[in-house]
């Protein structure tokens, strides 16, 4: 004997499923999941063999999968087709898991940076070993032998395009050695900023005299010659580039005086 088919009402259903009822209005509206009778009053039934179906795209939902990607999976014709579909959204799930990883990344290296600059005493010769750091550069023209503000700027619109503003742990300029040494550390060759990726060129590892300068960042210049003068009277031989980084500024900060400007320069053996 044939068992006749259960339907249950739209009520009935988000009630068992914890869902609303607004929720199997939208699916029907949109096709993912429509009822197996229509009365011509309007009314709508499930039938007890749907449930399944519900139960399933409820899963999927779950598991963050989009609505079309459901519909497409629903819609599959065999299990091949369901296993497309699953291999399509594993590959947005890994995507979203490495653009996660990165912004925690940047979030732990900024704060990091931050934490150890208001630790420090601003003026201070501190001398500590540094790990590398993924860069990318961008040159700036420093045509009349310094670097003017539009030159600076220009530069930095650019290094932001190049490095994906979302990979940026911290931004910095390269001032050479020499320049510094004959008080012109306005000379930025370069900018660069320390990124959350891999990258071709690193600032290396290794041993480096470092000091925080406090107050607005156009003043910062103005201890580069304290700071040079402290390393000679540590007996201590710099070599290399000269690394101003700028460790807490805005959004950290909008007073200007609070500012915090790390400079450093590898020295040799």
């Amino acid at each position: 004997m044939k068992t006749a088919t259960k339907y249950y009402t739209p009520k009935e259903v988000a009630l068992m499923f914890s869902i609303q009822k607004d929720t199997l209005l939208f699916y029907d509206r949109i096709g993912l999941f429509q009822p197996d009778l229509r009365k011509p009053n309007g009314y709508r039934f499930y039938s007890a063999g749907q449930l399944a179906e519900l139960d399933a795209i409820l899963n999927l939902r779950e598991l963050g999968f989009s609505l079309p990607a459901i519909g497409q999976a629903m819609e599959g014709q065999s299990v091949d087709s369901f296993l497309d579909v699953m291999d399509k959204e594993r590959g947005a799930v890994e995507a979203k898991i490495d653009a996660l990883k990165t912004r925690l990344t940047v979030i732990g290296e900024i704060s990091m940076r931050i934490r150890d600059a208001v630790s420090k005493e601003a003026g201070k010769l501190y001398v500590g070993s540094f790990a590398s750091s993924p860069v990318v550069t961008v040159k700036v023209d420093t045509t009349g032998g310094y670097t003017t503000n539009d030159a600076w700027d220009k530069a930095y619109d650019e290094l932001a395009r190049k490095a994906g503003r979302m990979n940026i742990c911290a931004i910095g300029s390269i001032i050479p050695l020499e320049e510094a040494q004959r008080g012109n550390p306005f000379f930025v060759r370069e900018l660069y900023a320390v990124s959350a990726r891999r990258c071709r060129k690193t600032i290396a590892a290794g041993r480096y005299a470092y000091t925080y300068f406090r107050g607005p960042y156009v003043d910062v210049e103005k201890h580069y010659a304290d700071f040079l003068r402290q390393i000679s009277e540590a007996h201590l031989v710099p070599a290399g580039d000269i690394y101003e980084e700028l460790s807490v500024n805005i959004p950290a900060t909008r007073k200007e005086e609070d500012f915090i400007t790390q400079i450093r320069v590898a020295l040799m053996d």
